[in-house]
């Protein structure tokens, strides 16, 4: 594992001058680190009172970016920041880290929308979608219930719906994540994913 002081020369500054550069020490780390990568999304851990982010800490969700390892666990440079100690590498379990803000955005999103026939509809087709996916997409939105109520047919979805979709955290998606932004790409709604979760679906399969 690195050092502070090889990771200062790295980053060409002094750790007392990293707080507010988790990113960007993120992103130096993993250079010296062989299959590491940079990760940005929130740190969802306590922040101690008197600190740096204790005024923008926002309940929990504070932005941040650390590394992670072959091992799945996690290096942070700065996570001393957050808990108002001495500086020092943090080198553990990914257990306060959230990439790409999921859990925040979905507080923010709230249940599945349901089918509304009065908004624009577009329909998937098996050329689109693969059939498992598809099933997961129906049960997510209890199309079931449209469809008994005359309201769409199999492959129909509001764009509405879609949004949704593409703002859902792909670790929820079962196994689809994949399948489903190929999905949007091919509909030109690429630009719906948020960009840190394109790249973890890009880089972990799902």
């Amino acid at each position: 594992m690195i050092t502070i002081a090889e990771l200062e020369k790295e980053w060409g500054a002094p750790v007392e001058q990293w707080t507010g550069n988790c990113y960007g020490l993120a992103c130096a780390a993993a250079k010296l680190i062989e299959g590491a990568i940079p990760i940005y999304g929130h740190y969802l851990g306590e922040v101690a009172e008197g600190t740096f982010f204790e005024p923008t800490s926002g309940g929990g969700f504070v932005q941040h970016g650390w590394v992670q390892l072959k091992d799945g666990q996690v290096l942070d440079p700065t996570r001393w920041a957050f808990e108002g100690k001495e500086p020092y590498l943090y080198h553990g379990p990914n257990d306060v880290y959230d990439e790409g803000g999921n859990q925040l955005r979905a507080a923010m999103m709230g249940d599945p929308p349901g089918f509304d026939p009065d908004e624009d509809i577009v329909h998937i087709t098996q050329a689109m979608l693969n059939g498992d996916a598809w099933t997961f997409i129906e049960k997510l939105f209890k199309l079931e219930h449209a469809y008994l109520d005359d309201l769409c047919e199999p492959g129909d979805v509001t764009r509405h719906q879609l949004f949704w979709l593409a703002n859902y955290d792909p670790r929820m998606m079962r196994g689809h994540a994949t399948a489903i932004y190929a999905m949007l790409k091919k509909m030109d709604l690429r630009g719906l994913v948020p960009h840190d979760n394109w790249q973890m679906v890009e880089r972990s399969p799902m």
